[in-house]
């Protein structure tokens, strides 16, 4: 294949790409190239070993015009909110103007792409930092190799450098942002897959919502401006409906909204997808042509607050989405709101009328609640579907325990103590009839149990089975498994290996800059790895990571190895080495200063830290990697390699946040505490 250029100044690509406001914004417009590639699943893998961001999809690929448009910057043929068919597929167009490929450049420098179409595979790779050197970019030329293979999508592969790494490794703890990357279309055709250092996460199903904190719910709304009707439902039941027309046939607007009754604040088992910024406070989502729209202002939950409290029923989940082909649907650079034009002013002005009109209708069926029952009634609001005709003709049909889709299944360790109640959508009886979460009884690993899992603090598999006897069809069971894990970040040198022998137990990864114990991490994981059986080495190589480490802290503060050994009753008889780094060790426990900074550097919180740094257990480890080193591999097991490997990073981290991360003043400034 031919080279291909750009057409403009390449700072122009630097320039317009660190402006890309945040992660979510960046992940989403790389997303809609592959819904708008007619794929069903576009998976994004944040690969903390390798130090790579993939994002992957299976849809129609690029071929070799394509590859030249994507070089043409604010020059896109794709028309914004057009409609396109493929395969039985509709769906609005949501790229143009080239920020798919802008966006990329977000995360990292060098990114390759991979795509296969009509018969062939291209790839090719762009390097950020050699296109901004480019006065003139059309000098920049990028040749991609076109060879014949059978494939199917696109794949790009983003370096990332350990900066970039660590913000969405930090980014992604959250489980606000992780939903909101995952949901970022209203489109059943099309899934997301996220998998990070907390493990994986998918698009829910849309109708999740309706299950969540059911013992709060308040009303379900429901409006279509095909047929101007807003609906207003209670325990399953039709109590409300009026009209509401828009102002203009050029836009189309659905609404589904869940409108709780929370006394005391936020309620229990309601996602955080639907938490806003910056506040957290619940609202709906908002989505343009099925893409999710960030932000809050357009359907504002609390716009009745400042008028008449009365009338304000701001707690309220669920979607309001609108949908419109014509040509004045135009965002803001960041894509925050609508550039404003006849058309969007009469969206904004709709759907704030809208909003205020929903919140003064529920509010007055709250009235007549407390008038009628002297108190709010809650309860599940939305109808059961699927059971109606078989209740008119009293037929059995299956008694069913629904589980939530949306709840992770991955914990981890130290977890918080799960309510196993609230992984349980619906339970119906053979008739349909809602079945009562009192009425389910609950076995962990076949032992009948509570609905509470204490906090977990050991990796293991629960298996939780939901069981319900229903009259009329007999026992049903659902079974869900828990993972409680222990989360993987990864320990390396100055030059980050991608072999994955010193684990960090935290979401966070660390480089160690000591010199030569760098350089030690990153060889002994690339010999770990390697075909040929190199462990004796690597026994060598644990035990000088430990003395090079010392070695580096005793050179700036020999404060920390004053202590007498001959003053210690249990450590009087231990090595050199021992002793060192139980001083090393016993400085950074006795100072809870210091472990809070430690604590922060590497992402563990405080009390998992101190559990982390156990004396009895580096006497055991640098016992072992004295016999490892002297003795050859004979005196250590694989798994002894393993744990003493992660005992040495972790030191190693130790020893270097006290060199590099803290001020050497406040060392100094800490007590001297004796050794027993």
């Amino acid at each position: 294949m031919n080279p291909v250029g750009l057409k403009f100044d390449g700072k122009v690509i630097d320039e317009l790409s660190s402006t890309i406001p945040s992660n979510i914004f960046a992940l989403n417009e790389l997303t809609k190239n592959a819904y708008d590639a007619f794929s069903d699943t576009v998976q994004i893998n944040i690969d903390t070993v390798n130090s790579q961001l993939i994002i992957k999809d299976d849809g129609l690929g690029m071929g070799e015009s394509e590859v030249k448009k994507l070089f043409h910057i604010a020059s896109s043929t794709k028309r914004y909110g057009s409609k396109k068919t493929h395969d039985g597929k509709t769906r609005y167009v949501q790229g143009s103007k080239g920020l798919g490929f802008l966006s990329v450049f977000k995360f990292g420098h060098r990114v390759t792409w991979e795509s296969f179409h009509g018969g062939n595979k291209i790839e090719f790779t762009v390097d950020k930092n050699k296109l901004i050197s480019k006065n003139n970019a059309s000098r920049f030329k990028v040749t991609p190799t076109l060879i014949k293979e059978e494939g199917k999508g696109t794949k790009i592969t983003v370096a990332l450098e350990d900066e970039a790494l660590d913000n969405l490794n930090n980014y992604f703890i959250e489980e606000k942002n992780t939903s909101k990357a995952v949901n970022a279309f209203f489109d059943p055709s099309f899934k997301i897959k996220l998998e990070t250092l907390n493990g994986e996460s998918e698009t829910r199903d849309f109708n999740d919502f309706l299950d969540e904190a059911i013992d709060k719910q308040f009303c379900k709304v429901s409006y279509s401006s095909v047929d101007s009707r807003l609906k207003f439902y209670r325990e399953g039941k039709l109590v409300k409906e009026t009209t509401f027309k828009i102002s203009s046939g050029l836009y189309r607007a659905e609404l589904d909204l869940l409108i709780y009754h929370l006394e005391g604040g936020r309620g229990k088992n309601i996602s955080k997808l639907f938490y806003r910024e910056p506040d957290e406070l619940l609202s709906p989502l908002l989505f343009i042509n099925n893409n999710l729209f960030n932000n809050y202002v357009i359907f504002d939950s609390n716009i009745n607050r400042s008028a008449k409290s009365g009338k304000s029923m701001p707690q309220m989940t669920g979607y309001v989405r609108v949908y419109s082909s014509h040509k004045e649907i135009e965002f803001n650079s960041d894509r925050t709101n609508f550039v404003e034009s006849n058309l969007t002013n009469k969206i904004l002005t709709d759907i704030a009328a809208l909003n205020k009109k929903i919140q003064s209708i529920a509010s007055e069926l709250k009235d007549q609640d407390k008038e009628n029952f002297g108190r709010v009634i809650t309860g599940r609001a939305s109808p059961v579907s699927g059971f109606e005709q078989s209740l008119e003709q009293g037929v059995p049909q299956v008694a069913k325990i629904n589980l939530k889709n949306s709840l992770p299944k991955r914990f981890q360790i130290p977890s918080s103590q799960l309510d196993l109640l609230a992984f349980i959508s619906t339970v119906t009886d053979s008739s349909g009839r809602l079945v009562s979460n009192s009425e389910i009884k609950i076995e962990i690993d076949g032992e009948e149990a509570s609905s509470i899992i204490p906090s977990t603090n050991e990796e293991c598999i629960k298996k939780v089975d939901y069981k319900y006897y229903d009259n009329q069809t007999g026992e049903v069971i659902e079974r869900l498994n828990l993972n409680f894990f222990t989360p993987r970040g990864l320990v390396s040198g100055a030059e980050k290996s991608k072999k994955q022998l010193f684990t960090l137990a935290s979401n966070k990864s660390y480089n160690v800059r000591i010199p030569v114990v760098a350089q030690l991490i990153n060889q002994s994981s690339e010999l770990y790895k390697s075909k040929v059986d190199y462990s004796e080495i690597i026994a060598c190589g644990l035990r000088t990571i430990f003395e090079l480490s010392i070695d580096e802290v005793k050179s700036k503060y020999p404060k920390i190895f004053e202590h007498n050994k001959a003053n210690s009753t249990k450590y009087k008889k231990s090595s050199s080495l021992t002793w060192d780094t139980v001083q090393v060790i016993h400085f950074i426990t006795s100072h809870n200063d210091l472990m809070r900074i430690i604590s922060e550097s590497i992402g563990l919180g405080f009390h998992s830290l101190k559990n982390l740094i156990d004396f009895e257990g580096y006497v055991v480890s640098t016992n072992k990697a004295q016999l490892g080193a002297h003795k050859s591999i004979k005196c250590l097991s694989p798994d002894d390699l393993k744990s003493l490997a992660q005992r040495a990073g972790h030191f190693a981290i130790f020893c270097d946040v006290l060199i590099y991360k803290i001020p050497e003043s406040k060392i100094t400034s800490f007590n001297h505490v004796q050794i027993t």
